[in-house]
C-alpha cells in the first residue's frame, strides 16, 4: 500500500548522497589492466542507479584541486549525471581535507532525511582539522563512510573518519571490490527515513480495522518510518504530516495492511498501555486475513489423467427445504500450477447449480484454484481452493520388485543372487547361438569366380611381372633397380606358349622339307628366336 520513497507536496529527498572520489595520479594504476580510477567510475554509476527520482545526488572529484562533476542534484535523470562521472581522469596530488570541507559546505542546506557522504581514496594525504570538521558535519546530521582503493591508502586515517563520522569504513584493499563496496554503503543509506518524534495517529478512512476505536485518546507514537501511499491504497491512520501510518488496499484476492511504526516498546511503548491497543490490533490481523468460505458454494475437483475437472456447486438456504439452485451465473476459475503461471478458464452450467470446467494438468505439484461467481445483483462471490498433482504412481513403490526380478533371470537363464560379490563370478553357460554362413560363402564363391576366370583367360609371363615389378619401382623412385637383360629372358622364351608353337611349326615344315628357297641369311626372325631357344635349351 505504501512506497518506500517519499513523494510529497513539497519535494524532499529521502536520501542526499555525496561522493568525493579521489583522482590523483596514483588512481591510474591498477590490477589485471583495470584502472582503479575506471573500476571508480563503474562503483558510482551503480551506486547512483539506486536511488530513486527524490533522492539527490553529488559528486566531487579532488586531487590537488576540488573538480565538482555534478552538483547536487535530484536523481530523476540519471544520462547527465553517468556521463559527467565517465569523465573523471586522474591526475595531481591527493588533498582530503579540502575535499571533504567543501563536499560538507554543499552537502549541509540540502533539505533531505538522510545526508550521506562516501570518501574513495588510494592514497596518503596531509593533516587537517579533521576533527573540527566532523562535529559540524554531526551537528548537521551529515554521515561520513570511507573506502580506502589499494594497498597505499591511509587506513588509519580513513578508520578515524568513518568513526567520527557516525559511518563505515571498508577495506577495498582489492580494487576489483570497489563497485560492491560502494553499492553496499548505497543500498545502507538508501533505506527509508525515520522520524522518531511524538506523533499521535490522526483516523483518515473508515475500515473495519479501526472500526469503534478512538484515536483521540491514543497516546502518540515515539517514531515511524516516512513512506508515501499508493494511488490506489486507502490511508486509515496518518501523522501530523499526513505520512501514512495504516494503509491497506485490495490486491487480487488478498487485503494488505501496512503499519510504519512497530508494536514493540521502542515506538509504540505507550501504546503497550493503552487499553485498546490488544482489540486494535485484532480487527487488524482480522482485516488481514481471508474471509470465511461461503457455505453455499462448494469446490470439488476430481484428476483423470492429464486432466482436472473442477466443479463448482452453487445455491442458497441453509435449510433443505429452502434450498434454491444458483442458475446462469456467469462463472470464471483462475488456476495457478506449481511454477506460478496462472490460467483462466470459463466454467458453462452443466446441471442445475452446478458448474464445471476441464482444465489440462501435466506438472506435478500444488495447484491453488480460484472460482469467482458474479451473482444477479452484480456482487462477486469467491471461492478459493486447491489440489496437488502427486507424482507418478511408480513412486509410490518403495521397495524392490523381486518378482520381476526373478522373471527377468528366469527367461534369460540367469539368477538371483543375494551376495554383491557373486555378480563377479563366471559360473553361468556359454551361450551358443547359429548364425548363417551363406553370405560369406556367397561372396567367396563370386571373388573366386572372378579369379578362375581370369588365371584361365589372362596368361602373365614372368619377365613380363618382371618387368612390371620394375616399372613401378622406377615409378616409386627406386632407380637403382636393375633392368631384366637377354640373358635373363631367353630362358623364359623358352617356356613362352607361343613361341613354343611357332617352333613346332618350323621344325615340322623342315622335315617335311617345306623350303621357301630364301638364303640362310634371310631367315625370318621367329627362325632366329627358334635357335635362340635351342641353345638354351642345351645348356
Amino acid at each position: 500500500p505504501v512506497r518506500m520513497d517519499l513523494r510529497g507536496k513539497s519535494v524532499s529527498a529521502s536520501v542526499a548522497l555525496m561522493l568525493v572520489v579521489d583522482v590523483s595520479g596514483s588512481m591510474g594504476g591498477g590490477p589485471g589492466g583495470a584502472s582503479k580510477m575506471d573500476l571508480a567510475k563503474e562503483a558510482a554509476i551503480a551506486a547512483v542507479e539506486l536511488l530513486g527520482e527524490y533522492d539527490q545526488v553529488g559528486v566531487l572529484a579532488f586531487d590537488d584541486q576540488n573538480h565538482w562533476m555534478i552538483q547536487p542534484t535530484f536523481a530523476s535523470d540519471l544520462a547527465p549525471i553517468e556521463e559527467a562521472i565517465s569523465q573523471m581522469q586522474p591526475g595531481g596530488g591527493t588533498e582530503i581535507y579540502p575535499a571533504l570541507k567543501e563536499a560538507y559546505g554543499a552537502l549541509s542546506p540540502l533539505d533531505a532525511r538522510v545526508k550521506h557522504m562516501v570518501l574513495l581514496t588510494d592514497g596518503q594525504a596531509p593533516r587537517g582539522d579533521y576533527p573540527g570538521l566532523m562535529q559540524q558535519m554531526r551537528d548537521s546530521n551529515i554521515t561520513l563512510s570511507t573506502i580506502g582503493i589499494g594497498s597505499d591508502a591511509d587506513t588509519q586515517l580513513l578508520q578515524e573518519l568513518a568513526q567520527l563520522g557516525n559511518g563505515r569504513y571498508y577495506d577495498g584493499n582489492d580494487p576489483f571490490d570497489l563497485p560492491r563496496l560502494l553499492v553496499k554503503e548505497t543500498q545502507q543509506v538508501q533505506r527509508a527515513a525515520i522520524v522518531e518524534q511524538d506523533t499521535t495517529p490522526i483516523a483518515i478512512n473508515p475500515s473495519p480495522a479501526t472500526d469503534s476505536i478512538d484515536f483521540r485518546s491514543a497516546p502518540p507514537l515515539r517514531g515511524y518510518v516516512a513512506t508515501t501511499a499508493k494511488r490506489e491504497a486507502s490511508v486509515l491512520l496518518a501523522s501530523s504530516q499526513l505520512d501514512p501510518i495504516l494503509s491497506e488496499w485490495q490486491y487480487g484476492l488478498g487485503r494488505v495492511l501496512a503499519w510504519t511504526s512497530d508494536a514493540r516498546n521502542r515506538w509504540s511503548s505507550r501504546w503497550l498501555e493503552w487499553p485498546d491497543f490488544s482489540k486494535f490490533w485484532a480487527q487488524v490481523v482480522k482485516r488481514s486475513t481471508r474471509p470465511p468460505e461461503d457455505p453455499n458454494r462448494q469446490i470439488s475437483v476430481s484428476i483423470t489423467g492429464d486432466q482436472a475437472r473442477i466443479r463448482l456447486d452453487a445455491q442458497t438456504g441453509a435449510e433443505a427445504t429452502e434450498r434454491r439452485y444458483l442458475n446462469f451465473l456467469p462463472t470464471t476459475a483462475t488456476l495457478t500450477d506449481p511454477r506460478g503461471n496462472p490460467q483462466q478458464v470459463q466454467m458453462p452450467q452443466v446441471a442445475p447449480g452446478r458448474y464445471e470446467a476441464l482444465v489440462p494438468v501435466q506438472d506435478d505439484g500444488v495447484y491453488m484454484l480460484n472460482v469467482s461467481q458474479t451473482n444477479a445483483d452484480g456482487s462477486i462471490a469467491n471461492q478459493s481452493g486447491g489440489f496437488v498433482v502427486p507424482y507418478s504412481p511408480e513412486y509410490r513403490v518403495l521397495g524392490t520388485n523381486e518378482t520381476l526380478l526373478q522373471d527377468i533371470a528366469r527367461k534369460t537363464g540367469g539368477k538371483m543372487i543375494t551376495d554383491p560379490e557373486q555378480a563377479f563370478v563366471h559360473d553361468l553357460p556359454s551361450m551358443a547361438a547359429p548364425r548363417p554362413l551363406w553370405p560369406w560363402l556367397l561372396a567367396a564363391a563370386a571373388i573366386l569366380f572372378v579369379c578362375d576366370v581370369g588365371v584361365r583367360r589372362v596368361r602373365i609371363t614372368a619377365p613380363e611381372l618382371r618387368a612390371g615389378y620394375y616399372a613401378v619401382r622406377r615409378r616409386l623412385g627406386y632407380v637403382d633397380a636393375p633392368l631384366p637383360t637377354r640373358r635373363d629372358i631367353a630362358p623364359d622364351l623358352a617356356r613362352a606358349p607361343t613361341i613354343t608353337g611357332v617352333a613346332r611349326i618350323r621344325r615340322t615344315d623342315h622335315h617335311n622339307g617345306a623350303h621357301t628357297g630364301a638364303p640362310a641369311g634371310a631367315a625370318p626372325r621367329s627362325s632366329r628366336l627358334l635357335a635362340a631357344k635351342q641353345r638354351a635349351a642345351r645348356r
